[in-house]
């Protein structure tokens, strides 16, 4: 089922638009019955998305300098 590259790109762009709708909404979504679960508030739930964010992206940071040849100059 080939679908030519104009259809290849049509349906990747739309699985990435899904992806990121999902990854944008499913919080707001599920913050009501996690907090209720865990006995939060919906702000503190909420809170904790972009909380790991940045802690996921400052524990990275010292294994991208790690590695020789696989970062920018400069970096």
């Amino acid at each position: 089922m080939a679908l030519g590259r104009n259809g290849t790109i049509a349906a990747l762009g739309t699985a990435r638009t899904l992806a990121w709708a999902s990854s944008y909404y499913l919080p707001a979504m599920l913050a009501g019955p996690m907090a209720r679960d865990l006995g939060v508030g919906v702000p503190t739930v909420l809170a904790a998305f972009p909380v790991a964010l940045v802690v996921s992206a400052w524990l990275a940071w010292p294994g991208h300098k790690g590695q020789p040849g696989c970062s920018r100059p400069g970096w």
